[in-house]
């Protein structure tokens, strides 16, 4: 019998855009009567449109970060790139268009263009409290740091330095809130939750994940560990919350099939403090599960807790293999 489990942060990453703009535009901001979403329309010399040395097509996302009148910026898509007759003509992304959908961590890659192709662009904080007047900004995950392919930091409440040096691919730089020390890296590591970090290599640019503090009324980041058994027997999967969470769902599927009487469930902790009602496994291979009553006194787990996923062979026939998923949101 073999188990283990990932913890994972939820990806929060919006659809790619083809390229970003380096300078304020001359633009008019509308909104129209109909309501489609806000546009921009050039109001400077006729042109075709061009970002980053990249012109955009019709229909194609764009990102416009540069404005003075910081509301503007914003994903895009081109309704008329424009030419020498015609303004060029942008309409808000309507998965981009509302302050809800304006999340401060949010990320995306950029496509094209001379400075920004393969970057990885992050949605700054705080998060805005009106649409159309909010400021709306954007930064470059990789612009804090010059870092060679493999190479690693964590940042602190200093933040990171404008220019870091590591003289070795796969060092690590550590801050202490004032400088960096380079460090060889080897075997596993562990980023605790406080700190934040960069990765570059041929496939990401860069990426740089910051600890941020939510507002009283946010639901928070969502987390989620995924749970695999091999199958074979009872047995308790136990994960160690590296923070407060809320349980919000939890679900799975079968990789081979179950027999009559067995069971999983969620346990806060590992007696009796059941999230979960059992949940019945006498199910075929690939046939999926999911919990439906949880306890409110105990779907709060607090950091540095157990979170026990418990198998049972009630059957005693060997209990089929099983993947699962547990969903969170984070809570402190």
């Amino acid at each position: 019998m073999s188990t283990n489990y990932t913890e994972i942060f939820v990806p929060q990453q919006l659809q790619s855009v083809k390229a970003a703009s380096t300078a304020a535009l001359t633009v008019t901001y509308s909104i129209p009567s109909n309501g489609n979403p806000p546009r921009l329309t050039n109001a400077g010399a006729k042109a075709a449109l061009s970002l980053d040395d990249f012109s955009p097509s019709a229909y194609d996302r764009v990102l416009i970060k540069d404005q003075s009148s910081a509301y503007q910026n914003g994903i895009y898509r081109v309704l008329e790139p424009g030419d020498s007759g015609t303004n060029w003509v942008l309409e808000r992304s309507r998965d981009f268009n509302s302050a809800p959908q304006v999340i401060p961590g949010l990320y995306f890659t950029v496509e094209q263009g001379t400075k920004h192709a393969g970057d990885i662009i992050v949605v700054k904080g705080p998060r805005i409290s009106e649409f159309g007047v909010s400021d709306i900004n954007f930064k470059s995950a990789d612009e804090d740091a010059n870092l060679a392919e493999g190479n690693l930091f964590v940042g602190n409440s200093s933040g990171v330095a404008a220019a870091v040096d590591f003289s070795t691919d796969a060092q690590i730089g550590v801050g202490d809130g004032t400088t960096f020390n380079s460090v060889a890296m080897s075997g596993e590591g562990q980023i605790d939750n406080a700190g934040a970090f960069t990765l570059s290599n041929k496939t990401i640019a860069g990426l740089k994940v910051n600890s941020q503090t939510n507002n009283a009324d946010d639901p928070g980041v969502q987390v989620a560990w995924r749970v695999r058994s091999s199958g074979g027997g009872s047995e308790n999967i136990d994960i160690t919350v590296p923070f407060d969470v809320m349980i919000d769902d939890f679900h799975g599927a079968m990789r081979a099939a179950g027999d009559t009487s067995d069971t999983v469930r969620l346990i806060n902790g590992t007696s009796t403090n059941f999230i979960t009602d059992s949940v019945d496994l006498n199910i075929a291979a690939h046939a999926a599960f999911s919990a439906s009553v949880y306890d409110d006194t105990h779907k709060d787990v607090s950091a540095a807790a157990t979170l026990r996923v418990a198998i049972t062979d009630n059957s005693g026939s060997d209990l089929g293999a099983l993947d699962a998923t547990i969903i969170a949101w984070r809570d402190d």
